[in-house]
């Protein structure tokens, strides 16, 4: 038998403080497909300001991987599928729904050991994230406040003898879907051109 050393992930300051990525970490590569409208995930680490994507000259939107204040962008190939909805019967009114699960399922590449570990702290943290969604029809998805998930999980399949994609997955509870304006962030395309 081998002889294993067991690995501990904790999250940085108990998940209050903000992780933090190498620069360029999580770009834009050849690696995303092209076949997804939902092209990053930008992740609000706990104490950033909020940031008013409809006014991003009074507010620019700060996407800085390295800092621990600044939005997290995460690229790949998204999808968020039918909500499951629970409906309520009232009579004679008919019935209501009264409460509506969304998902978000994001297939990010790995490119280096920087957003492995980032991912890895995700998956340890297990508390309430923030976060937009964007497209690659440059919208963001979330409003001014971001998107609170109810549930965060993240997988990583091994393939081929190696970790080269993890799968991140995050619920929220809304009876409405997030609010959706242009984004001012450049799209994966924009930014591999």
């Amino acid at each position: 038998m081998g002889n294993f050393a067991a690995t501990t992930v904790v999250c940085q300051g108990n998940c209050s403080s903000g992780l933090t990525l190498l620069p360029g970490a999580s770009g834009p590569c050849a690696n995303v497909p092209k076949s997804s409208s939902i092209d990053s995930v930008v992740i609000k680490p706990p104490g950033a300001s909020n940031i008013d994507f409809r006014n991003p000259i009074v507010t620019p939107p700060v996407v800085d991987n390295t800092s621990p204040t600044a939005l997290h962008r995460l690229f790949g190939k998204g999808t968020k599928p039918d909500t499951e909805t629970t409906t309520a019967s009232y009579f004679p009114q008919g019935s209501h729904v009264i409460r509506r699960l969304h998902t978000l399922t994001m297939e990010i590449p790995i490119q280096n050991n920087a957003v492995y570990d980032y991912l890895r702290e995700l998956q340890a943290c297990q508390v309430p994230l923030d976060f937009y969604y964007t497209t690659e029809d440059a919208d963001i998805f979330g409003g001014e406040v971001a998107i609170r998930s109810s549930s965060i999980d993240v997988q990583f399949p091994m393939e081929q003898d190696s970790y080269s994609k993890a799968v991140l997955t995050i619920q929220w509870n809304s009876l409405a879907d997030p609010d959706r304006i242009d984004s001012p962030l450049p799209t994966v395309h924009d930014i591999a051109a």
